[in-house]
């Protein structure tokens, strides 16, 4: 295969997914660059996306999948689950409505607290 199909497969996860899911986890506060970091520790640490699922037919982990499949759909999965678990004040979530009794005053304070600490942490240049 030509050098830039290689390196579109090691580098760029962006193809597997909507541009609108990396904006919509962006507005949210999940940086492209996390993403970018996640991606290419997930494609990079781990086998079962390398050879085993770039191998030719014959030789790949799953058979029944194409070449590169594998990686595509854990991608996907991951961005899917990933906006799943996201919460705001004006959407907490499941998990967030969970921590709270049903007749208990819910507490939005945690989002004023980590909205704080992520401007901070952004003004270090962490």
């Amino acid at each position: 295969r030509p050098i830039e199909e290689l390196r579109s497969d090691l580098y760029d996860w962006e193809r597997h997914v909507d541009p609108k899911d990396i904006q919509e986890l962006e507005d949210l506060g999940i940086e492209k660059g996390i993403l970018d970091e996640v991606m290419m520790t997930l494609r990079h640490s781990n086998r079962t996306f390398a050879a085993a699922d770039q191998a030719i037919s014959g030789e790949r982990l799953y058979q029944e999948r194409q070449t590169g499949m594998h990686y595509r759909s854990a991608v996907r999965k991951y961005l899917k689950h990933l906006k799943s678990c996201v919460g705001t004040k004006e959407d907490p979530g499941l998990t967030y409505w969970a921590m709270f009794q049903p007749d208990q005053e819910m507490d939005f304070g945690l989002f004023d607290i980590e909205e704080k600490r992520i401007k901070d942490l952004r003004k270090k240049g962490v």
